[in-house]
C-alpha cells in the first residue's frame, strides 16, 4: 500500500481538490449512479488574477498542467484566470449560470485570444459589464470587468460600459449606480481577434458612417 500512502502525502502538500470528490451531491443520486445533468446550478467567483510568467517561476510542474490540460493556457504565456473561467464552465448543469469578476484585458491582449475563440465557438457568452479604468479595489490597481455566461447557444451578448466621465459614485453598478452605455452584439461577429465594442456615443457614430460608402468603394487604395 505504499502508493496509496505516497498518495496521501502527495495530497496533504499539493491540497489536491476533486470537485466530485468534494461535492458527490451536484454528480451523484443516491445511489451513486451519475445524474443527468451534472455539476453546480451557479458558478461564481473571483479567480486569481496571477500571470503565468510568476507561476513558471513559482511552480513549473503546475504552470505545465495548465498549459496541457485547458485550451486557453495552450498558446504562449496565459493568465490563471482564464482557466478558471475555462473550468468553471465545465462545472455548470445544462441550465447553470456563471458569474466572475476579472480584468477586462483579455477582451484584447494576446493571452486571451485563446479564450476568446473558446467562448464565441460555443456560445457561451450573456453580458459582458467593462469597468474601463475605474478602479474597484482599494491598494492595488486593476482594470476589472463582470463575465456573465451560461452553457453555450447564445447567439448576442450584452454589452454594458461605464461612462467614466459622467460617473461619480465609488461604486457603479448597471441599474443601480453610475451612467452605463448599452449595446448588443451578434457573437458572430466575435472571434479571437482582439474585441473592440462600439456601443454608447461612439457606436451612433459608427452607425450613422455605416451608411455612407467606404473609401475604397470610391477611391484607389495604395497599401
Amino acid at each position: 500500500m505504499s502508493w496509496f500512502q505516497d498518495a496521501q502525502k502527495w495530497a496533504e502538500s499539493d491540497r489536491y481538490f476533486h470537485w466530485r470528490i468534494e461535492y458527490p451531491e451536484a454528480f451523484y443520486d443516491e445511489d451513486g449512479s451519475e445524474l443527468d445533468s451534472q455539476g453546480f446550478d451557479a458558478v461564481i467567483g473571483n479567480p486569481p488574477w496571477v500571470r503565468s510568467i510568476n507561476l513558471k517561476a513559482a511552480d513549473n510542474g503546475l504552470w505545465r498542467y495548465y498549459k496541457e490540460n485547458y485550451e486557453s493556457a495552450a498558446k504562449g504565456e496565459y493568465d490563471i484566470y482564464l482557466c478558471f473561467v475555462e473550468n468553471g464552465l465545465s462545472l455548470l448543469t445544462e441550465t447553470g449560470k456563471f458569474g466572475y469578476i476579472v480584468p477586462n484585458k483579455w477582451f484584447t491582449s494576446q493571452v486571451g485570444e485563446n479564450l476568446r475563440s473558446l467562448l464565441v465557438q460555443k456560445g457561451n457568452l450573456e453580458q459582458l459589464v467593462d469597468f474601463g479604468s475605474r478602479q474597484l479595489f482599494e491598494g492595488i490597481t486593476t482594470y476589472s470587468c463582470l463575465l456573465f455566461m451560461n452553457t453555450g447557444g447564445n447567439d448576442q451578448v450584452d454589452i454594458l460600459k461605464l461612462d467614466e466621465d459622467n460617473t461619480h459614485t465609488q461604486f457603479p453598478l448597471p441599474n443601480q449606480a453610475g451612467e452605463w452605455d448599452y449595446g448588443t452584439v451578434d457573437i458572430n461577429s466575435l472571434g479571437s481577434d482582439p474585441w473592440s465594442f462600439d456601443i454608447g456615443p461612439i457606436g451612433k457614430i459608427f452607425d450613422r458612417l455605416s451608411d455612407y460608402p467606404s473609401l475604397g468603394s470610391v477611391a484607389n487604395i495604395f497599401q
